[in-house]
Formats: C-alpha cells, sequence, structure tokens
C-alpha cells in the first residue's frame, strides 16, 4: 500500500496519508481480498531532508504498533541521487540506513538506487561535423548529437571532455560547443578552452549521461546515439 506525509515538498498524488484515521478500515478491506504484506512511500524527488524521512518512518511504525500489523517490507520510491547532483545531500544518506534499521531492524528494504548507481556509468561520444570562427582563436563547434540525446542536459549533471584527433596547431583556443538541431538552445557547453584550434573530426565526449537520461532520450534531428558496452 501507498502511503505518503502530509507535509509541504512531498508529493502526494498517490497513496493515502499515514496520518488519515480511516487508513485502517481501508487496510481492511485490502486484507479481506490479499493480506498487506508492505508499505510504500515515495521520497527523495523534490524531498532530501532526513527529518521528513525520520517523521514518516517514525509515523509508519506507530501506525502498525497500534494496530498490530505485520508486513514484509519498506518500499522507498523515488531514485536516491548522484553525489555529483546539485540537490544531493550527504548528512540524508549517510543518516538514512541506520535510522531504517533502528525502526524496522528485521524488515525487508526495496530502494531505487539505479539513479545513484548509473548515473556515471554512462559516456556519450561524439565527433564535430561542422565549425565556424568567431572570433580571434575563437569558434563555434557543431556535433553529431543534440540535447534531446541526453535528458541529463537540462539538470547540468555532465561535463564535457574535447579530444583533437591531431596534436597540431598548438594554440590555446576558446570554443563553444552546439548540437546538430536546429534548435538555438541547443548549445552543450558555453566557452571552454583547448589547447589547438578546433578540426571536423575531433572527437566530444559528454560524460555522466547516465540516470533519466539516454533511457528518455528521443530521436530527435538525427537517432538517439547507439549503445556500446566497454569493460
Amino acid at each position: 500500500m501507498r502511503v505518503y506525509l502530509n507535509t509541504d515538498g512531498v508529493w502526494n498524488r498517490f497513496g493515502y496519508d499515514i496520518s488519515d484515521k480511516y487508513l485502517w478500515e481501508i487496510i481492511k478491506k485490502v486484507n479481506s481480498i490479499k493480506e498487506l504484506s508492505g508499505f510504500h512511500f515515495h521520497f527523495s524527488t523534490n524531498n532530501f531532508k532526513i527529518l521528513n524521512y525520520q517523521l514518516l518512518l517514525s509515523k509508519i511504525k506507530e501506525f502498525l504498533d497500534e494496530f498490530g500489523i505485520k508486513i514484509e517490507f519498506l518500499d522507498i520510491g523515488g531514485g536516491l541521487p548522484a553525489a555529483n547532483e546539485f540537490v544531493y545531500d550527504s548528512e540524508t544518506y549517510q543518516k538514512l540506513p541506520s535510522l531504517i534499521s533502528e525502526l524496522f531492524p528485521e524488515l525487508k528494504i526495496i530502494s531505487e538506487a539505479g539513479r545513484n548507481i548509473v548515473a556515471d556509468a554512462v559516456n556519450l561520444e561524439a565527433k564535430v561535423i561542422s565549425l565556424k570562427k568567431t572570433g580571434e582563436n575563437k569558434f563555434q563547434v557543431n556535433i553529431d548529437t543534440n540535447i534531446m540525446h541526453f535528458q541529463c542536459f537540462f539538470e547540468k549533471k555532465f561535463w564535457v571532455e574535447y579530444k583533437p584527433k591531431s596534436k597540431n596547431n598548438k594554440q590555446p583556443t576558446e570554443i563553444e560547443i552546439c548540437g546538430n538541431s536546429c534548435m538555438q538552445i541547443d548549445k552543450i557547453s558555453d566557452s571552454i578552452m583547448i589547447e589547438q584550434n578546433p578540426e571536423v573530426g575531433d572527437k566530444v565526449i559528454i560524460h555522466n549521461i547516465g540516470a533519466y537520461s539516454h533511457s528518455q532520450a528521443a530521436d530527435f534531428i538525427t537517432k538517439i546515439p547507439k549503445v556500446k558496452i566497454y569493460e
């Protein structure tokens, strides 16, 4: 059964308020069909306060104790953010395991940790397909992908590495990197410095696009890049 904490900043579109006085009546109806085996709640997205975790977990324990309910698991929904995300709160994820162990020492805990695990696991390899000079030692380079191919662009979780195909034309050069779409906003990187003039065929590696990114990408102007697995 999905429950939620009725407070600001916590998603409450689905499930039941854990403080709702009618929750026990609802559970009795559920048990008449199939015995309740666990509670699910959705945290992490838009909510990273350890106090909210503590409050909701405490209310769940109080409810279970009051009505003598035995459950098998707690399912904590909402992807745990990666350490490089601006919303990551190290204190929350240092304290959460001990908090859960203290309140529910024998329960199975299910957590959607994939976002945290795979955030750094995927890189997007692109190449320069055209360029134009925009000033003295300044260039705009266009690559063969665009911002719709890695959705984490909009959350700025990635970083860019420029890899020239040759080491010729050594000269400090300022470039900005744009995608291959028709959109004015398709700028992947503002001005960065490289050690030589850019050339068509140079590689651009867009790092850390694993979570909620390639999986949500859309065919836009060109096809979604293919996936290759490296050991």
